[in-house]
């Protein structure tokens, strides 16, 4: 080794130098320490090594100017042998069926036969079905997928490029396959384990191994809605069952299956959560987003039921591949579920809504969620008349968008929309790809009031009900509505828009919870909650409805005085309209809501509305016994009236004359309904066995009065 450059001086210590074998311990070459001086110069003669690799570094010390080091003269001398048979440096899995072996060193070709190599688990051996060619000194085998993850490979009779000959080797390695989308589904979620059946009293997600091969969890992530959680250290075998729980539940849980505790486990909500799986490199596995929208059976609804994935090998339609577990546990943690079966999705989607929400824009429902991309792509819509394709498109969600278009639509013409290339997420074609629609504004008459609570029981709350006159779909986004004082636009704290259809009610309130408890309704999703809404003032006031230019629509002035003065207390008494065709301001046209309906019919046909009928009574049956086998279980007086605003009283009476139960007092009656005797008196006493009368007075408050009577058997009782 020789050191030269310019400026060497006295502050040259020492040069250190040594080499390296086959990577092992520094030999030394020279370490004098001594000053070398201007120009100095070493030489070295090293004898006996042996190695296939030569490894020489040189050191210098506080040499400050020196330019370079070069090393020359390097003689390696000697006779050079390869005696060592080859062997396996490593395996790699590339996929769930193809393996990549590497030696130390190229191998002999004619070696590279089946019964040269074999693979083994703790199943036993597993098939080699093919074996590439050399690349280097590696090769690829394809195998048969294996079921457990740790695997060995044995070889035998193969040679290097010297002849030696490896007699037997054989290599251990862990066996992972890469992952892939839906490898892991999502089996199983338990969100509102309260009240508990007989499992315990724990959240929890259920996993489940769709791949033919075993998967490593550990690294990967539990994602619940914004939450992310690390999993621990698990191998989930194929076909089997995993539990994600929070620690605290592990012991009891286990007593079902494989259990995974989760450091603070992500709270699941009952309404409704998205949950991810995520692999150790990122690559989002399987994704579901449970909704209370989901159609699961209602009675199961208040908790301590799971639910099951029914199909584990669909991927699309997620609402319809859910449901309750049907075991008396309420669910099956690491086990089959019980609503498991085949459930593939071969039904095409359709449009369940087409609505113009505005002179420039679309809204569009399908019947389930869509391909995302096909749903985004402008040129897939397209509108008759040359008007064109939407110039955006606001995804809402999967299943409703909204496009925007630069031409506007005009009031009342139709046109037809035309959906082309769409897709459900399982690739079922739409059904139809040709639809009408229109886009209409509220006038004067289109939209009434229909029926306003204006003094409320004190626990309750106020609501106005509007309806539908109309043959148009109307965006109640556009309504304004005002009290004579405060005036709001309708819904516009909504997150989407509400269409009105023909022939339909909506109630608005302030707490729509209220409502519900109080009065029964058929149709509840007709009323809704506006936090703003104006107040309703008690004895008298006027209610105003505008469309969006402020147009008044329909207009309602009422007083105390319209109730009915047979009743002595108007508190909880909502007011009905009679008749759409008459006018809103008519006091003529209103009345207080029937007793039989519980004094209000919110969300649904008014108790008092006019039917035009002819007044009729009806008794039936002849006979009835209360034993509740659902034959003849009650007597019933059916009727129907020509006009609302009729009282009636009912007297039941014994063969011999006695007065044993007044059915209704001065009751207010709808314009069509029943009253219904269940056999006992006015204490709640089953009456004897045998004939009884019946007398029932209908009059009204002009002094119109009809009496009808009837004698009825009473034959049994239930015990």
């Amino acid at each position: 080794a020789y050191e030269t450059g310019s400026g060497a001086n006295e502050s040259t210590k020492y040069l250190q130098a040594y080499f390296k074998i086959n990577n092992s311990e520094k030999i030394l070459l020279e370490n004098n320490g001594r000053n070398l001086g201007n120009w100095g110069s070493t030489i070295v003669k090293q004898t006996g090594l042996s190695g296939d690799s030569l490894q020489i570094v040189v050191l210098m010390a506080n040499h400050y100017s020196s330019d370079k080091v070069t090393l020359d003269e390097i003689v390696v001398t000697g006779e050079t042998g390869d005696n060592l048979p080859p062997f396996i440096t490593d395996i790699k899995v590339k996929s769930s069926d193809s393996l990549a072996v590497y030696f130390n060193e190229p191998i002999n070709t004619e070696d590279l036969r089946s019964e040269n190599f074999s693979l083994f688990s703790k199943d036993g051996k597993i098939p080699i079905t093919f074996i590439s060619e050399l690349f280097h000194n590696y090769l690829y085998l394809k195998i048969q997928t294996a079921r457990l993850p740790d695997l060995f490979l044995a070889i035998n009779d193969i040679s290097d490029l010297s002849g030696n000959i490896t007699i037997t080797d054989t290599f251990s390695f862990n066996y992972f396959p890469p992952v892939s989308f839906h490898d892991i589904v999502i089996n199983e979620i338990m969100a509102d384990p309260y009240p508990p059946q007989e499992l315990p009293e724990y959240e929890f997600i259920e996993l489940y191994n769709h791949a033919k091969f075993p998967i490593q969890l550990e690294g990967w992530s539990l994602v619940v809605d914004e939450t992310e959680k690390k999993l621990n250290k698990f191998i989930l075998l194929p076909k089997e069952f995993v539990v994600l729980s929070p620690t605290a539940a592990f012991d009891s849980l286990s007593k079902f299956g494989n259990v995974l505790p989760v450091k603070s486990f992500p709270s699941l909500r009952n309404s409704g959560a998205s949950i991810s799986i995520i692999s150790k490199n990122g690559l989002h596995i399987d994704e579901i987003s449970y909704s209370e929208n989901w159609k699961l059976k209602e009675e199961k609804k208040n908790g301590g039921w799971s639910m099951e994935r029914i199909d584990p090998n669909r991927f699309c339609g997620q609402s319809a591949n859910w449901q309750f577990a049907k075991n008396n546990l309420g669910g099956t943690p690491g086990n089959e579920n019980t609503v498991r079966q085949d459930n593939p999705d071969n039904e095409p989607p359709w449009l369940t809504n087409l609505e113009a929400l505005s002179p420039t824009s679309l809204s569009i429902n399908f019947s389930e969620l869509m391909d995302t991309l096909r749903l985004k792509n402008i040129n897939n819509f397209y509108i008759s008349d040359d008007f064109g394709h939407p110039k955006s498109i606001k995804l809402i969600s999967l299943e409703n968008v909204v496009l925007n278009f630069s031409n506007s639509f005009s009031e009342d013409k139709f046109y037809t929309l035309e959906v082309l290339n769409l897709i459900d997420e399982c690739g079922n074609n739409l059904a139809n790809n040709s639809f009408d629609f229109s886009w209409s504004v509220a006038r004067q008459g289109d939209i009434v009031i229909n029926e306003v609570l204006s003094n409320p029981y004190p626990e309750g709350t106020d609501f106005v009900e509007v309806y539908n006159n109309s043959k148009k779909h109307l965006n109640l986004d556009h309504l304004w509505f005002s009290n004579g004082k405060d005036t709001i636009k309708l819904i516009h704290y909504l997150e989407h828009e509400i269409i009105l259809e023909p022939e339909k009610y909506l109630v608005c309130t302030k707490d729509s919870a209220k409502v519900v408890d109080l009065y029964f309704s058929s149709s509840p999703q007709n009323i809704i909650e506006i936090s703003d809404f104006p107040t309703i003032y008690n004895n008298d006031g006027t209610l105003i409805l505008m469309n969006g230019d402020f147009e008044e629509i329909d207009r309602f002035s009422y007083f105390e005085e319209m109730h009915s003065p047979i009743l002595a207390e108007f508190s909880g008494v909502s007011l009905e309209r009679i008749s759409f065709d008459s006018q809103t301001n008519d006091p003529a046209n209103w009345h207080s809501a029937a007793e039989n309906c519980g004094y209000a019919t919110p969300g649904y046909n008014n108790s008092q509305a006019s039917l035009n009928l002819s007044t009729s009574v009806k008794f039936e049956p002849e006979s009835f016994s209360p034993n509740l086998d659902g034959y003849n279980d009650e007597y019933r007086i059916n009727y129907q009236l020509n006009k609302p605003g009729y009282v009636a009283n009912c007297w039941i009476f014994d063969v011999s004359g006695n007065l044993i139960l007044q059915l209704v007092k001065n009751e207010i009656l709808a314009t069509n309904g029943n009253l219904s005797w269940n056999g006992k008196d006015e204490t709640g006493q089953k009456m004897p066995l045998g004939v009884y009368v019946v007398l029932l007075e209908i009059f009204d408050l002009n002094g119109n009065l009809n009496r009808y009577k009837d004698a009825v058997v009473l034959t049994d009782f239930l015990d």
